[in-house]
């Protein structure tokens, strides 16, 4: 980054005859500006996607006003099936950038009163964006208007503001530092990080996930999960060949930047990739429409080492002029840029079955000449239309990288005259791509696929370019951006404000297991949603916050059952004061043993209370253990408090139960068995939380990749746990249904489908698992830890 001049002492006439030094622009403000006019460009360009992909492919078909008022009332919400579980998703994903590029361009105020209305005016903005979205499209057939767009796009837009409030500061860090990069090295680990994030995101597309037992079965049976390499072939030769090659291709570039990074031998560096392409197998096995198949760990495995192969014959740092020779001569250029050249018209072109008669050729033309852009797109389904922009962006990468190095090796000339070629070559290359597909039946010449070819050409070249450009600079510092220091209170705050809008908005939704609505009082909905928001932090964040505390401080782990006894007591006047007495009642059962006042109560809920604790606390030093030692000894105290614990939990929960609303749900009737196997599923929900909550405490700098994996393992390890502990067939009000359908449905007449209810415990999880680390993320992660253990020292 270009360091700014000192501004020169200025002259105040105002002043006493002296000379006042004015306010200087430092650093830190010029990136703050510079950063929030990148964010709104990007929120404005982004914004303007949304609308017109909305309403692609812009058919417009005028109705009387009030025809279309009276049609948007009467909108539904569409029980969908697996088939557009995709769609729902996507309109989550189509609103998460929306309504984080725009808070982000409105946090530059550090008060806290002004960032808590930016979040509420782009929750409320986006809202209304995809309201009037909505009721634009009736007219725009055959665009789909639905409440299950609005729903799915307003929690995308508090998905993004929830995203912007726990890593905003980490991303604007992130895109100065590409800015700010020094040399090659630095420069390829950034693109590596990059790379996988999207070879990940795009090999679990459409997100049709399913953890479903039987769906995973013929899934298997119906040959999509190939355990045998090689034994999945297609009938078409080309089209095998094209598919083994592609598979090698998109590991070459990862291979070339991690061994370009230079931290590991390239023995480890092609085994983490190749444990890197299995893992991607291994969760596509959960994407119902994505095919296993163990032959692409071979091929990614072998596209590594040639990209590691690659890098060791260009690696960075050296000379200029050796590394001209790594790549080798013009000539071997030129080789290599027809080499790639034929195969993009090979599969561009392919099958060659070119048409030249004039009828023909008139009705291609008109029709490429008069689609809109991106209306071929629309027509499929979201996964193909990513996968043709990547096709298309993706070929034409390499040309570009290719071009500007042949550019940077002639000498004759200015070279902005070369620079200037390289991009026109790339133009009449696209140009010439979609030309000849005019004379493919099979085939559509689209102006947005000249775009896209373009736009992947030319961001080879700029690569290129600035990698040959570092080699001519001198060596720059690195300005150092420093994190901000966040309150854990006031995160705590806003978090509880933004649970209570989400629990009494809850309050209105049918879709909501009723289950839940009714945990909210009817006579003060707002004072009772707060205080279940409180009761709701509490419960999640105090196991992470005195975890925390106990192996920082100077406590005995001999102190750790009366914070489990604390955190039941709390919780109960929490919950007492939040929802109605029958719902607890509902829980614990009503009083039978004519105990003064609600001791009874408040027993029967410690009790049944401490099972949560135990695990939460235990997920709190499992995974504070990372960066505090002193963790390990409080993980063997939690060790036995918890086997002297759970019988005590069992027999006052399970055997001498005022209710039998619990142990109804249990498979059995409530065995020892599936207790356990109960108490391991929310055991494996906490730790995953509290993995999660410690990446995002670090700042998603320490701790990341097992967060994630963490988060990712837990909804099948903790589905297939409650799943041996609940009872499948419960005969109860005339109906026979599930204990997961019970806990999860709408009410008891609407109990979901199979499909709905994977749907459900899905989307119940994820929101578990959310609420659990950010209510946990400020007293967990390294830098957490640090900050409270100087504190102790201090």
């Amino acid at each position: 980054m270009t360091v700014m001049p000192e501004m020169p002492i200025a002259y105040n006439p105002h002043s006493a005859g002296s000379a006042q030094p004015q306010r200087k622009s430092g650093p830190d403000e010029k990136n703050s500006t510079e950063t929030r006019q990148f964010l709104l460009l990007l929120a404005f360009a982004y914004t303007a996607f949304v609308i017109y992909g909305s309403l692609v492919p812009l058919h417009f078909q005028p109705h009387p006003w009030e025809e279309a008022r009276a049609f948007f009332r009467d909108i539904r919400y569409l029980n969908l099936g697996i088939g557009s579980r995709a769609d729902w998703v996507a309109n989550i994903l189509l609103f998460v950038p929306l309504a984080f590029v725009w808070l982000g361009t409105l946090w530059h105020s550090k008060i806290v009163g002004w960032r808590i209305a930016a979040t509420l005016l782009v929750l409320l903005a986006c809202t209304g964006l995809s309201v009037a979205i909505e009721f634009t499209q009736i007219f725009f057939p055959p665009r789909t208007v639905s409440l299950n767009d609005i729903y799915a796009e307003t929690l995308g837009a508090f998905i993004g503001i929830s995203l912007w409030w726990v890593i905003g500061s980490s991303v604007t860090r992130w895109y100065l530092g590409w800015r700010a990069v020094e040399g090659p090295m630095d420069l390829a680990q950034r693109l590596l990080y990059g790379y996988l994030f999207l070879l990940f995101g795009y090999n679990i597309l459409p997100l049709d996930l399913t953890i479903s037992p039987v769906e995973i079965y013929h899934k298997w049976h119906e040959g999509r999960i190939v355990l045998i390499p090689f034994t999945n072939g297609q009938a078409d030769l080309a089209q095998q060949f094209y598919g083994f090659l592609t598979d090698v291709l998109i590991w070459v570039p990862a291979g070339v930047l991690a061994s370009l990074t230079a931290r590991y031998d390239t023995k480890r560096i092609w085994l983490r990739l190749t444990a890197a392409a299995a893992m991607i197998e291994f969760l596509q096995i959960f994407v119902y429409t994505r095919v296993t198949d163990t032959t692409d760990i071979l091929t990614g495995s072998l596209g590594s080492a040639i990209g590691i192969w690659l890098a060791i014959r260009w690696r960075a740092g050296e000379p200029a002029v050796k590394q001209a020779k790594a790549v080798g001569n013009t000539s071997g250029l030129i080789a290599g840029i027809l080499l790639w050249l034929a195969l993009i018209f090979a599969v561009f072109w392919y099958p060659f079955d070119f048409r030249t008669d004039g009828a023909f050729l008139h009705s291609r033309l008109t029709e490429a000449t008069t689609r809109v852009p991106l209306a071929i797109y629309y027509f499929g389904t979201e996964y193909r239309a990513v996968t043709e922009v990547l096709h298309k962006i993706g070929f034409f990468f390499p040309l570009g990288i290719l071009l500007a190095l042949l550019a940077g090796k002639i000498r004759s000339g200015p070279p902005s005259l070369w620079k200037m070629a390289a991009l026109a070559s790339t133009g009449i290359v696209a140009g010439s791509v979609e030309v000849g597909q005019l004379f493919l039946p099979g085939k559509f010449a689209d102006l947005t696929d000249w775009v896209l070819e373009i736009a992947g050409g030319w961001a080879g070249c700029a690569l290129a370019w600035r990698i040959m450009s570092m080699r001519h600079q001198r060596v720059r510092t690195t300005p150092v951006i420093p994190a901000p220091r966040h309150s854990p209170w006031l995160f705590a705050g806003g978090l509880v404000l933004g649970l209570a809008l989400l629990l009494l908005a809850a309050t209105y939704i049918p879709e909501v297991p009723y289950n839940v609505r009714k945990l909210i009082g009817q006579e003060h909905p707002v004072l009772s949603s707060l205080a279940l928001a409180c009761a709701v932090a509490w419960i999640f964040g105090f196991p992470a916050w005195a975890a925390r505390h106990l192996t920082t401080g100077s406590q005995r782990p001999e102190y750790l059952p009366a914070y489990l006894l604390l955190h039941g007591i709390v919780a109960w006047f929490l919950l007492r004061m939040s929802a109605p007495l029958e719902m607890i009642h509902k829980i614990v059962g009503s009083p039978i043993l004519d105990w003064p006042w609600e001791w009874e109560s408040i027993g029967r809920f410690i009790s049944l209370f401490a099972l949560w604790s135990v695990v939460s606390f235990g997920a709190g030093f499992i995974s504070l253990r990372s960066w505090l030692p002193k963790a390990s000894g409080f993980i063997w105290v939690w060790s036995v408090a918890t086997l002297a614990l759970l019988p005590v939990i069992y027999i006052v929960v399970i055997r001498y139960a005022a209710t039998d609303n619990l142990t109804e749900l249990l498979a059995g009737g409530g065995t020892p068995k599936t207790f356990l196997w109960v108490a391991a599923g929310l055991f494996m929900l906490a730790l995953a939380g509290a993995q999660l909550a410690g990446a995002l405490g670090s700042g998603m700098r320490v701790g990341t990749m097992r967060g994630v994996l963490w988060s990712i393992a837990s909804f099948p390890l903790a589905y297939l746990a409650l799943h041996a502990g609940f009872e499948s067939y419960i005969i109860k009000y005339g109906q026979v249904f599930s204990a997961f359908q019970f806990l999860l449905s709408q009410d008891r007449a609407h109990y979901a489908t199979p499909m709905e209810l994977l749907l459900r415990y899905g989307f119940a999880h994820g929101t578990l698992l959310f609420a659990i680390a950010a209510s946990q993320a400020p007293f967990l992660g390294h830098n957490a830890c640090k900050s409270n253990i100087a504190q102790h020292q201090n």
